[in-house]
């Protein structure tokens, strides 16, 4: 009867939302759909099973997912469906998080693989039951040929333990296959954005999984993608097609789940090391170490066992008061000796144990990767930016080796000292729907002998066995078949930082970028000394490109401005850097001065206003100021008809260049505002015969305004 019964609610399911997604929201008339939303929205609350079933068909029917999510012209309904299935992973999630864990370590092997299109038909089955229960869905679909019937799907999915983990990875394998609907897949985008923000637990699953390296691969993908990472600019003289090079268009959200996930991780410095791992990894010093045997075996396996020599006497008076006050005999205190210091390491071998065993129960797990944390308890708080819990907590997340790579080769020369030096990385296979260059090319010579024997025999030729297997595969493949990933040879955020494709030739991605240096910055004085010589230099660099500073200084600012560990150490000595560049700029008449020179005024007034400490270093230098303003005039007055001098003549032949305009010609010397008589005359008073009355009537008219 329970069968029976959830079989019935889960076919009302199924029913309303094929209508939904499959009827209603192509109708012409569909002044009823937010209606009918709303009771999907209620039917999915009350039924798990019914929840299990969606993500099951999203994940497994992909054509039916692709027809909706992509081929759907209408953006509303995209969002809608998006819409729907990141509430029922909000209501599934509470049950199933408790699983992740054992989720991540049964797929963190990459040996083990999805059933993709790309494995090999010599692949080792050793996996498979593994495979089976962690990566295959259970089957939804109700066979004319056998027994089974709603009942059986129902059985099957009440035992999916695993059915939100298993629709994580179905999507962001489905990441690398969407740059084919690159009109429309903005609103997948925001799908993936939003599964981060449903707890924590997901993001560390997210980290788990390989994101972080599959998002960055997504974005530095060099293989050639039209409209998405390639755009047509014009044709040869063979009639060829010409493209260059573009940003991936309307990825906004994406890189938004790369800063958050990022931010969501632990750092080198933050959380901070607890002090049980502090005093674990500090070599032993005292005296009691020293005599301590290093192996735990060793040890005696009940510790309030007494020693074997003990003598009755000994042993009575051991009780009584723990020493001898009497006189004792020369082999009673041989033996007395040697009991002492037995007893005395067996005392310190039993505070040793009873330290671990105190520590472990107190402390089951690291106080900041298995418990929740509050600011309060760090002396500089959380840092800037820093993904916090729903209740305002911290939880520390474990962020891999390779992820730390993917975002820092070629900026962190802890890592290497440039992008050659450093290890490389890749996307973990389990979200990885790309093949190999060995894979693809097995594809393409498998295809040609097919097409090679079809051309020799005829096309309605029948195919021998072995070549039968081999046309099956490639039908299953060949849609689906994308050529193998090549990855850009640059850091993610040195090309985050160059794209121009905002509003007004802007960085589209600058929070994003400041966000994660920020936040990898925090505490961090090597890092934080690596980025600013790369924000100095990439300021530098755009002195003579496209003249777009503020992404860099704004980035100087925050890294600047944000407190911690290192704080005035940073003001100290980045602060002196800039006003020197300030300096060498006003030196120079290259193009581009009057915008870095007025950028880096702004910057060191915002700076001046914000902080004391930056206002007093800037103060010490009295004569910054008239320096740079007497430099700047020596330099630039050929390009704006500025005098050299406050009172010598102008290169066009005299007065003062506010009022040369007004002038007859002006005199060779003298200020054309003083009423000289020197040659050129008062160069004010040869156009004001009828002119006087016009500043006065001006004014009066104003104020009648």
């Amino acid at each position: 009867s329970n069968l029976n019964s959830y079989g019935d609610g889960l076919l009302a399911i199924q029913i309303a939302t094929s209508f939904v997604f499959e009827i209603l929201i192509r109708a012409k008339d569909n002044g009823t759909f937010p209606r009918w939303m709303r009771q999907l929205y209620k039917m999915y609350q009350q039924s798990e099973i019914g929840r299990k079933w969606f993500l099951n068909k999203v994940s497994t029917q992909q054509q039916w997912f692709i027809n909706t999510m992509f081929h759907n012209a209408h953006k509303p309904a995209r969002l809608a469906f998006g819409d729907l299935l990141l509430a029922i992973i909000h209501y599934q999630s509470v049950s199933d998080r408790k699983h992740y864990d054992e989720f991540i370590d049964n797929i963190g092997n990459d040996d083990i693989k999805d059933n993709t299109q790309y494995v090999d038909e010599d692949e080792d089955d050793n996996n498979a039951s593994a495979k089976s229960e962690y990566l295959t869905w259970p089957t939804i679909e109700i066979s004319n040929n056998s027994a089974r019937g709603m009942g059986d799907i129902v059985v099957g999915l009440n035992k999916d333990r695993f059915s939100v983990a298993r629709f994580v990875v179905a999507m962001f394998r489905f990441l690398h296959l969407v740059p084919k609907f690159h009109r429309s897949y903005e609103q997948f985008f925001k799908l993936l954005k939003g599964i981060a923000h449903v707890s924590w637990h997901e993001r560390k699953l997210l980290i788990n999984l390989g994101v972080i390296r599959s998002i960055v691969a997504f974005y530095l993908n060099d293989t050639p993608i039209l409209h998405f990472n390639r755009q047509v600019v014009g044709r040869n003289d063979q009639g060829q097609r010409q493209t260059r090079r573009i940003a991936p268009p309307r990825v906004h959200d994406v890189l938004k789940l790369l800063s958050v996930l990022v931010r969501s991780a632990a750092t080198a410095t933050f959380p901070p090391e607890t002090k049980k791992k502090k005093q674990s990894q500090m070599p032993p010093t005292s005296a009691m170490d020293n005599e301590l045997p290093d192996d735990e075996p060793d040890l005696p396996d009940e510790p309030d066992e007494e020693p074997p020599d003990l003598p009755p006497e000994q042993d009575q008076s051991k009780q009584n008061g723990g020493a001898n006050d009497g006189p004792t005999t020369g082999p009673t205190t041989g033996t007395t000796t040697k009991i002492e210091v037995e007893e005395s390491v067996s005392i310190r071998r039993n505070a040793v144990l009873n330290t671990e065993n105190n520590d472990t129960k107190d402390d089951d797990g690291d106080l900041y990767y298995d418990h929740e944390f509050e600011e309060k308890s760090l002396e500089f708080g959380f840092p800037k930016h820093f993904i916090r819990l729903n209740n305002g907590r911290g939880r520390g997340i474990l962020l891999p080796d390779d992820d730390k790579r993917c975002i820092w080769n070629g900026l962190d020369v802890t890592l290497g000292k440039n992008m050659n030096e450093c290890e490389p990385w890749d996307v973990p296979s389990t979200i990885d729907p790309l093949p190999t260059y060995s894979e693809y090319n097995r594809f393409v010579e498998q295809q040609q002998a097919l097409t090679s024997y079809r051309k020799k025999h005829g096309k309605d030729t029948k195919l021998p066995p072995n070549l039968q297997i081999i046309a099956d595969r490639i039908d299953s493949r060949k849609g689906l078949m994308q050529a193998p990933r090549k990855i850009t040879n640059v850091n993610i955020i040195d090309w985050l930082f160059k794209d121009r494709s905002g509003a007004g030739n802007s960085c589209l991605y600058q929070k994003e970028c400041i966000e994660i240096i920020i936040y990898s910055c925090f505490n961090n004085w090597i890092l934080s000394e690596i980025m600013f010589d790369y924000l100095y230099r990439k300021v530098a660099e755009e002195f003579k490109a496209s003249h777009e500073y503020g992404p860099y200084l704004k980035c100087i600012e925050e890294l600047l401005t944000t407190k911690d560990i290192n704080y005035q150490k940073k003001i100290e000595t980045f602060i002196p850097k800039i006003t020197q560049l300030f300096k060498r700029c006003s030196k120079t008449d290259d193009t581009g001065t009057d915008l870095l020179l007025f950028q880096l005024t702004s910057f060191l007034v915002r700076m001046s206003f914000k902080n004391e400490l930056i206002a007093a270093i800037i103060k010490e230098d009295d004569g910054l100021l008239d320096e740079c303003m007497e430099e700047y005039r020596h330099n630039h007055s050929h390009h704006y008809q500025v005098s050299s001098q406050y009172g010598g003549g102008g290169p066009m032949g005299g007065g003062n260049s506010r009022y040369m305009n007004r002038s007859n010609g002006g005199g060779g010397g003298g200020n054309g505002n003083n009423g000289s008589n020197q040659s050129g005359g008062n160069s004010n008073s040869n156009n004001n015969n009828g002119d006087d009355n016009k500043p006065k009537s001006m004014i009066k008219s104003f104020r009648g305004r």
